[in-house]
């Protein structure tokens, strides 16, 4: 992975976010090699850290090199990451409900936890709801049935089961 993020680095001036995501990639970026990323590629600003190991993501926060970003990248952890000096989010729910999660880590980023877990706790269930039958499934229910936007994925993903949608709209 090092050689892979590495060949990346050096074939581009653009900046770079890696994205930790194991359960999309079926690998985890261990945070050494996220580390040895930072330090050696100057190009590579951050990570989106969706392994869900708090631990690891922990780790990197306290070992990361300055002006390197640690983002979430689940949003059920959001909060008690931002505590421990996570810079931000890269959100799923963000895209149903931005203002609403953006009011949530802006407050907790300004140190006022108990308005931003209020906020966190609204969105708790839908957090997990959405990910029950897969991403974007969940995600594109959710604002199909905000009125966003037409539920429809290309194959070979699918959308939510008809079970899932139904406990997302009695959240809703």
């Amino acid at each position: 992975m090092y050689a892979h993020f590495k060949a990346i680095s050096e074939a581009t001036d653009v900046p770079i976010i890696l994205y930790n995501v194991p359960g999309r990639t079926g690998v985890n970026m261990l945070p050494d090699t996220t580390l040895r990323l930072a330090a050696d590629c100057k190009n590579v600003v951050g990570i989106k850290e969706a392994s869900g190991n708090v631990e690891q993501i922990e780790y990197i926060l306290r070992n990361r090199p300055g002006g390197f970003k640690v983002f979430s990248g689940d949003d059920g952890i959001t909060l008690p990451l931002i505590k421990k000096g996570a810079d931000g989010v890269i959100s799923v729910i963000g895209n149903a409900y931005a203002a609403e999660f953006a009011e949530m880590v802006h407050l907790a980023q300004a140190g006022d936890y108990v308005a931003a877990e209020a906020i966190d706790n609204r969105l708790a269930e839908l957090y997990r709801l959405i990910f029950v039958d897969g991403n974007p499934a969940g995600i594109k229910c959710v604002m199909e049935l905000r009125g966003m936007l037409r539920n429809v994925l290309r194959l070979p993903l699918v959308p939510a089961t008809k079970a899932t949608c139904e406990k997302i709209m009695a959240v809703l």
